[in-house]
């Protein structure tokens, strides 16, 4: 959790703030234009205008702050730029040792991502369930910035970041104000956090939510409505033969090979052991290949998900990516070379937020939808539909009754500590 990339500055000394915001600022502006050469932008005007506003509700001694994006719009670029502007900020001191970025899910791969996609200096700030279980500050921790992404994960009481909100006396407002730590918080599908933190007035909490013209055909960000219809359809059970050989007719209308992820249920073992072998059997008859992505298998060992999808696949074949308990909340990567997704199928009651996340919230995005033949996408289309409803209502839960959310209090939540 220590980051000592700063040890040499004594930050009480104003020279030595000073030298700071100018080695921030020129490291920044360095991956700007690393990122540049590339045809890559590192952050983009809408991502540092909503970092802007979070700062500007600092300065009015706002100590807690919500930030509401659409599945894959670039929070990471909101957060990425929200560090820069309060470590090179004049007026409100944050110290750059003591910046966080955390999540409530246990995820190397969010972790990884994450890392890279921070200059260096801050790359020891990232902190993902383990590293959050025994979290402790030192009593003179203070003047920092702790940002929670995906906090609609182990954020109940009694699960994780309570705990160590609880243990670091974070819960407490006064104290926030008394050491100057400021906490931001960002989710697609902030659920019963946003709704917490409605019991908060202005002068304690600001949300900022992004607002997205659905009508604008030219907007780079393309959401589930830009998705045609005949390409976005309901799970199947694939223990079930036919439905297996349905998918496969999806698989083989792309003429060139191409990447087709599906996420096997973990459920029932003789389910998911069906599910597998069906897959196994009938990529063997059409020969396509199949690939593994689960918690001791890796698509490659060599090459991250992320560049290894962004090309086609080097066996020149349709290969499949059977996915288990990966590639959920956060993870980016190009749909270009992608053909079918395919999401679990369950009987149980549908976990909206967990649904939007997955697969399909991964098929949306800034660039995305560009393909003459972009990814045909099964997931269970009333959580897609509800979510929908959703961002056109603002995230206003009240208009918004078929989306079901827990109900269960947050780490926001006042009533917890009254």
């Amino acid at each position: 959790m220590e980051n000592h990339h700063f040890d040499d500055f004594d930050f009480t000394i104003n020279d030595d703030r000073e030298s700071v915001r100018d080695l921030l600022n020129m490291k920044f502006k360095q991956r700007c234009k690393r990122m540049k050469r590339r045809g890559e932008q590192y952050i983009y005007k809408e991502q540092s205008k909503y970092a802007s506003d979070i700062l500007s509700a600092f300065k009015n001694n706002i100590h807690l702050s919500t930030f509401v994006a659409p599945v894959q719009w670039g929070k990471t670029g909101v957060i990425i730029s929200l560090i820069h502007k309060c470590c090179t900020d004049e007026t409100l001191f944050i110290n750059p040792n003591n910046v966080l970025v955390i999540t409530g899910m246990s995820d190397n791969e969010w972790k990884q991502q994450t890392k890279k996609r921070l200059i260096k200096e801050f790359r020891p700030a990232v902190n993902h369930l383990h590293g959050i279980l025994n979290m402790n500050f030192d009593e003179d921790f203070r003047d920092a910035l702790i940002i929670i992404d995906e906090c609609q994960i182990a954020n109940q009481d009694k699960q994780s970041i309570r705990k160590m909100f609880l243990r670091n006396n974070l819960n407490n407002l006064d104290y926030l104000r008394e050491k100057n730590i400021r906490i931001v918080q960002t989710s697609a599908t902030p659920d019963n956090v946003l709704v917490d933190c409605l019991e908060y007035d202005n002068t304690e909490h600001y949300t900022a939510i992004v607002n997205l013209n659905l009508n604008d055909p030219t907007r780079s960000y393309k959401f589930f409505t830009d998705i045609d219809e005949t390409r976005l359809k309901e799970t199947m059970d694939l223990t079930y033969q036919p439905n297996v050989d349905k998918l496969f007719e999806d698989i083989l209308s792309f003429n060139k090979p191409r990447w087709h992820i599906i996420r096997i249920p973990s459920t029932k073992k003789d389910a998911d052991n069906e599910t597998i072998n069906n897959l196994e059997l009938t990529a063997k008859k059409k020969n396509c290949d199949i690939k593994y992505h689960m918690m001791h298998n890796k698509i490659d060992d060599e090459i991250d998900p992320e560049q290894l999808l962004s090309e086609r696949p080097e066996s020149n074949k349709h290969t499949i990516i059977l996915v288990k308990n990966k590639w959920r909340a956060s993870k980016s990567y190009p749909d270009k070379y992608i053909g079918v997704v395919h999401d679990r199928f369950t009987q149980n009651k549908p976990e909206f937020a967990t649904e939007v996340q997955s697969l399909a919230g991964r098929m949306v995005g800034h660039g995305k939808l560009q393909s003459k033949n972009p990814p045909i996408i099964y997931c269970q289309l009333r959580c897609i539909h509800e979510y929908i409803n959703l961002f056109n209502n603002n995230f206003d839960y009240e208009k918004t009754k078929e989306w079901k959310k827990s109900k269960k209090p947050s780490y926001m939540n006042k009533m917890l500590d009254a």
